[in-house]
This record gives C-alpha cells, structure tokens and sequence, in this order.
C-alpha cells in the first residue's frame, strides 16, 4: 500500500512520507540509539525521543514520549501517554517547530517565512470535473515567522489544465489562513481530450517567484476513465449519459414492448434487457486495454453501440451503466452497484420499485436495497453462450450474487444528479 500521509516542518520547510503501519519517532539523534525517523534538529527543544506517529488504515495515531517541553495538537496538550487519533489535516507543535500532517498528495511549498499547503487532488479527470468535484481543495498558508505577512499572489499551473492566480490575505506570525478554492477555472475541453491517464507537471510562483517544483505532478485521468479511490464512486454516474443517440434509440424500441403494468420500473427494466438481448447483437468483452490498476476505462454509448450494425461490446459495467442511462431516460431512478468475489469486480444495474425523493448518491445498505429495488445482471444480454440469460435468469442469478459477494456500493443515479453529477459530453 502506498503511503497516505505525509508530515511536513514548515519552517524550514522538510518534508517525510508516513509509511503504513510502522510507528515513525520524532525528535533528534541519541548518542547511543541513533537518529529518529523523523529529525527536527536544530531544534534544542525537541527532546531526542519525543513522539511517535503511526499511520493505519486511513487514520494515523499521535503519542507523546514523554517530552521535556511537550506536544501539542490542534492547541491542545498531548499527555505521556495519551495517544490522539486523526484523519485528514493536523497541525502539531513540538519544542519550537511547526508541524503539519496532510495527505500525501499535498504539497507544500515555501516562500521566505511563509509556508503553503495546496491541497491538491491525487488525481483528476473528466468525470471529477462533471461531479463538482475539484482539482484543489483549499490553500493553507501559515506564517512562521514574528512579522505579519502578506498580502501576495500565489500562481497555480497543471500543464494544459489549469492556470489560476488565488490572493494570499496577511497572516498573523504563528497563524495560518486557509482559503477555499471553489472557484478555479479548469479547462474542461483539456480534459475531454486527454485519451490515457498521464502525469502533469504542477508549477507555483508567489509574486511572480517561481518557487522550486521538486519534480511535483498530478494524475490526470483519460476522459472515460472511472477511478477506484473511494472519494470517486459517486462520479460513475458521469458515465450515465441518458440523452446520447443509441440510448434514445433503445427507449423509443422499449416503448414497444412494455408489458402489463406499462412504463411501471419493473416493466420498463424487463424491456430494455429484451431489447439489447434480441436487437443488438452484444458481445461481454474485457476492460478496454489501457485500463490501470487505479481505474477502469469506460465504453461509453458512441463505442460500446452501433445503430446500424445493430452490435456492440462491452464489460458488465459498460453494459450496466448503458440499461441505467436508459432508464434514467424514461423517467426511472436506476442504480448501478458494483459487488466482487475475491478477485474482481462486478457490476449488475437495477431500479427502485416506487419513486422518491433521492438525497443519498451512495447506498452501502445491501438489504436496503433486496428490499426496495429490482435488479438484473446486463451480462445476461450478450450472446457469449457463459453469459446468456432470459430476464428471469438474469434476476435469479442477481439475487444469488448478492447473497455470494462482497457488496460494495451503489451509486443512485437520480441523487447524484440532484447532488450535481452531470453526464460527460459526448466527443
């Protein structure tokens, strides 16, 4: 496992990965036991065997070692003893020094007595640009110094993504100003044409000061691509695009084949399956090549479907998220949900039985769901001999699996919407 956090000194400005699972000593070089993992020299207040840090599973826990001038965390004494457990940011002082622990695709940069944290995302794309998500989360800016600083202009740049200026406000000595960054313009179009994931180069200049890059980058994900960091689920609605062309063609044919209990959730479900069952000749093929370890390209409708062939491919999820979008298109509430056995995922795609009010994009409750929705395995459409299965197959062997597999999540379509999770365009 990669590490997660990261501690940063902010004056002078040093910076140590926290690796997983293994307590990290802070403080100074002993004469008999050598130098901690962590080295605050010079400063003489920092006693040599001062505290411990232990990052696990998303969480890392702080201990005082029984230090002559003490800890504190968030302004707040830590006791010998007492061990104070975090996630997300922290700010600690030892002896003199100012500490910082932040996840490990921060970065943190320095400008004289002035140190900033850009909470920078660990990766981004498309569909995080589609779901509000955003490519900085907010800048902190501490002053390390006796005298007020500021104000300034800090300059952002990814390579052919974004390029924005934020204005520093003066900052008390000892203080730190943390300012949002809702706000900045990201070049969508840059985006939609990024065809595989790659790393950008990230530059910063206060003032027109370039300050040194460390050979910094982000992970810029290509245009189709899913990614699996939890943070990310609820962007898979982005993929749900219910007004493309071969979609609409697909509802205007289930119209046509509505069964008893016409347009209800559960009828419209059963013809959409028949019809990319007996329209379509649908092949189940595997991930598109390319596809990392990190993430999933996605076939969207313009490569997984071909009106006039009447053919197409596609993984389970590929094909899920295309019975979603044709759902979503006639008026229902569809839900796609991802479950795995030990090895690999997989993606079937259902529909609440009654409408609602949708507020929660991501549902973790599985029985919630057995009980409220209707499922089907969209493999079941496809004319691989392993894979082909009537409607009724197809939900027998749904409610199976979910009995069987670890259920994962579900990402409610309507709610994603309703909380700003807008289809990706099509190219």
């Amino acid at each position: 496992m990669s590490d997660l956090f990261q501690l940063a000194r902010l004056y002078p400005l040093q910076v140590w990965p926290l690796p997983n699972g293994r307590p990290q000593v802070i403080g100074r070089p002993h004469p008999d036991l050598g130098p901690p993992d962590i080295d605050l020299s010079p400063d003489i207040l920092v006693s040599r065997r001062h505290a411990t840090i232990t990052v696990s599973d998303q969480h890392y826990s702080l201990a005082d070692l029984g230090s002559r001038h003490g800890t504190t965390v968030q302004g707040q004494p830590l006791l010998k003893g007492q061990i104070a457990k975090r996630s997300g940011r922290t700010a600690m002082r030892l002896g003199q020094s100012i500490v910082q622990i932040a996840p490990c695709h921060h970065i943190f940069v320095e400008h004289g007595n002035v140190a900033i944290e850009i909470g920078m995302a660990p990766e981004y794309g498309l569909a995080q640009y589609r779901s509000g998500g955003r490519i900085i989360s907010q800048i902190a800016v501490t002053n390390t110094g006796k005298q007020l600083s500021g104000p300034a202009s800090l300059s952002i740049e990814v390579e052919d993504v974004l390029h924005s200026v934020v204005e520093i406000p003066e900052t008390l000595p000892e203080n730190t100003t943390v300012i949002g960054c809702r706000l900045l313009e990201v070049n969508e179009q840059s985006l939609a044409k990024q065809v595989e994931r790659s790393s950008k180069r990230i530059t910063a200049s206060v003032d027109g000061l370039r300050l040194p890059d460390n050979h910094r980058s982000i992970e810029i994900l290509a245009f189709n691509e899913w990614s699996f960091r939890r943070e990310a689920r609820t962007s898979l609605a982005s993929f749900t695009v219910p007004n493309d062309a071969r979609i609409a063609d697909i509802c205007v044919a289930t119209q046509t084949l509505r069964y008893q209990g016409r347009g209800s959730p559960a009828a419209d479900l059963a013809a959409i399956y028949q019809v990319l069952s007996e329209r379509y000749h649908l092949a189940y093929v595997p991930d598109p090549p390319y596809s990392s370890s990190g993430g999933q390209k996605i076939r969207l409708p313009e490569s997984a479907l071909d009106i006039e062939s009447a053919r197409g491919a596609g993984t389970c999820l590929d094909l899920a998220l295309i019975v979603a979008a044709a759902l979503e298109h006639l008026g229902h509430q569809p839900l796609v949900c991802v479950i795995r056995d030990q090895t690999t995922r997989h993606a079937i795609v259902g529909v609440w039985k009654n409408r609602g009010p949708r507020i929660e994009p991501l549902i973790t409750n599985k029985h919630r769901l057995l009980n409220e929705a209707l499922f089907i395995d969209p493999t079941g459409t496809t004319t691989n001999p392993d894979k082909q299965m009537t409607t009724a197959e197809s939900r027998a062997l749904v409610d199976r699996v979910m009995m069987s597999h670890r259920f994962e999540f579900a990402v409610d379509i309507t709610a994603a919407r309703n909380d700003g999770v807008q289809p990706v365009a099509a190219r």
